[in-house]
């Protein structure tokens, strides 16, 4: 006999075999023999161990059957992704396309059978294959289930390329385009949800972008084309107000998508300032969506609030991985995005095909008073100067805009367009007439707690039109009592706008329930924020769990009233300032730090873990301003 490494049990063994395969034996304690372990058994349970026998040999032989369905199937999609390749930019591509659809949807449903059976029969899987075989199994099934559908999104795409460029497609295919898109973003998210499972479930680390077949630029691109594609339904043909177009907010969104998409490929240094700027576009992005004149119907409601989801989702995405990037930054390292240069040329991901792609500049640009994140190319200009063209991800031929460096920043670049004077003269009475009315629609924007981004941009471009409108008079020199006064109005109104918009600005970074770190830098910078140290170090938790926290009161410098408060946790009472905890600096509101207060001693009495309340992360930049800020005050809170 001999020891089953299986099972741990003895067995009856041939002198020939390495590994024994008789029948368990057992100890007779009466007879001192090894005997047959059934002969201690009754017949009952000789008779449920020969069924669960028998169970274990159809688990295993359905199992065997669904994965050699799932071989079959991943041949013949192999196969006809050859076929594709082969057969490329011909009459015959178009019917191997949707070959190809069928097929890794019959793929996917044999993945699907494989699985729900492996879950239902996980216990008898494990006593044949062992818990870690199991394991392997369900990995290599999720593996599967991820590259058919990054197949099937592969064709269902190079299909529909092959109507032509959604800028192109017909009014009437339009409502067809958004329904494949539809289906394809919901691919997109189940094949997410899988890639989730593996890694949080499954222990499995996350592939790098170039394993799979989709590439997180085009990840990203998938969504801004549903976007675009639902969004041009949306665009009113005769809107009434002073905001955008939906296509032109789908386009700006597919911009942001791209920068995330090209994360992994810039400077460690440089992504929390570029997600700490997209999160701010999106917001601006969704609050414009949120307020569209809509062409008459319901279904442009539900259309427009689908998108504002998606665009929020992306959003979440965006605050996920800022949050990730804070927890992983040295704090004494770490600057505001405002103060982090972000100006530098990168190389995109190399396609699987076709020639080496060329640099591309990612920078931040000022348009209208608002900076911005953008992709460009660099060129020089006929007299030699360098500007970046930002082309539109969705229809790269198509050049948005093209800016230039000029008073330290990228601007927009514009080239001159001489007008005659009387047209010059027309067009500046028209605009001077207007300064009242686009006053009142920004103070009306701010009263419905619109993004502050938007009404800034929306005055600094009404503003831009008449310091544009003044400089070309200029040029024209004519006489100064026909003109002279004409240029004085066209900047008093257009500094009016500008300081319109900055007061606007001001007000709503000081929402008292809104928590940004940015716009506290920002009021900081210009002078509004007093802050005042609330008494002595605070003694927190028991044991382990012991820590010290800092409250500072950060205060209106114009009227003196408490905006928000700045909590700063220690690991002693002599901590110096900055060396606070790893994610232990935040900004609360007054009710979320009055709250934390007393509930987390409510929770300590109790001996219940205290549960955080959501707060704004601060860095080790902002908090050193918030320091000098409060040692240059005497007076004490509390």
């Amino acid at each position: 006999m001999g020891l089953d490494p299986a099972s741990g049990l003895y067995r009856a063994k041939l002198p020939s075999e390495l590994n024994p395969s008789g029948p368990i034996l057992q100890l007779d304690a009466a007879s001192r023999l090894w005997q047959p372990r059934e002969r201690f058994m009754g017949a009952t349970f000789q008779g449920a161990q020969r069924a669960n026998v028998f169970r274990y040999l159809e688990v295993e032989a359905e199992l065997d059957r669904l994965l050699d369905k799932i071989e079959t199937a991943g041949l013949e999609s192999q196969r006809l992704r050859t076929k594709w390749l082969g057969v490329k930019d011909t009459e015959g591509e178009r019917f191997v396309l949707v070959e190809r659809e069928v097929q890794h949807r019959r793929e996917l449903q044999a993945f699907e059978e494989a699985t729900d059976f492996c879950n239902a029969n996980k216990s008898a899987i494990v006593d044949l294959k062992t818990t870690e075989g199991y394991r392997q199994r369900i990995i290599a099934l999720l593996k599967g289930k991820i590259l058919a559908y990054e197949q099937l999104i592969e064709s269902g795409l190079s299909r529909q390329a092959l109507e032509g460029s959604l800028f192109d497609l017909p009014d009437h295919n339009r409502p067809r385009a958004v329904a494949f898109l539809s289906k394809m973003l919901g691919y997109m998210k189940k094949r997410q949800q899988i890639d989730d499972q593996l890694v949080k479930k499954w222990h499995v680390p996350r592939p790098d972008s170039n394993e799979g077949i989709l590439s997180p630029i085009e990840t990203h691109r998938i969504a801004a084309m549903w976007v675009f594609a639902k969004s041009v339904l949306l665009d009113h043909p005769q809107p009434a107000s002073q905001a955008p177009k939906a296509s032109y907010l789908a386009t700006q969104f597919a911009q942001a998508t791209t920068v995330y998409g090209v994360l992994e490929h810039i400077p460690d240094v440089a992504r929390t300032p570029v997600l700490n700027e997209l999160t701010k576009q999106c917001a601006a992005i969704r609050d414009w969506y949120e307020r569209l004149e809509l062409p008459p119907g319901p279904e442009h409601v539900i259309s427009r609030d689908e998108i504002s989801t998606e665009i929020r989702e992306f959003e979440h995405t965006l605050g996920r991985r800022l949050t990730r990037y804070y927890h992983e930054q040295a704090v004494g390292l770490t600057r505001p995005g405002h103060e982090q240069p972000i100006d530098f040329d990168f190389i995109p991901e190399q396609r699987r095909s076709g020639p080496a792609p060329k640099p591309w500049r990612l920078f931040r640009a000022k348009k209208h008073g608002i900076y911005k994140i953008r992709i460009g190319e660099s060129r020089r200009t006929a007299q030699g100067e360098e500007v970046l063209d930002v082309h539109n991800p969705l229809h790269p031929e198509q050049v948005l805009q093209t800016y230039e460096h000029r008073d330290g920043e990228w601007r927009p670049w514009l080239p001159p367009r001489e007008k005659g004077l009387s047209a010059l003269l027309a067009e500046a009475d028209q605009h001077l007439n207007k300064t009242d009315s686009h006053v009142d629609a920004a103070l009306r924007q701010e009263r419905k707690n619109n993004n502050p981004d938007n009404i800034v941009e929306m005055l600094q471009s009404k503003a831009k039109t008449l310091d544009d409108i003044a400089v070309a008079l200029q040029r024209h020199e004519p006489a100064a009592a026909e003109t002279g006064e004409l240029l004085r109005q066209l900047r008093l109104d257009s500094k009016r706008l500008r300081d319109e918009g900055e007061q606007i600005r001001i007000r709503i970074y000081k929402d008292k329930d809104f928590l940004s770190a940015d716009r506290l830098i920002y009021l900081i910078d210009k002078g509004h924020i007093r802050v005042l140290k609330s008494g002595d170090r605070l003694k927190r938790g028991k044991g382990k769990d012991r820590e010290y926290l800092d409250i500072y009161s950060i205060n209106d410098a114009q009227t003196g009233s408490p905006l928000w408060h700045a909590h700063f946790h220690y690991a002693a009472p002599d901590t110096p300032s900055l060396n606070f905890n790893v994610r232990g600096a935040h900004l609360k509101t007054l009710e979320q730090s009055a709250k934390g207060i007393v509930s987390q001693r409510k929770e300590e009495m109790a001996h219940r873990k205290h549960v955080a309340i959501w707060r704004e992360y601060i860095d080790g930049r902002t908090a050193q301003r918030i320091f000098d800020l409060a040692a240059t005050s005497t007076d004490r809170v509390g």
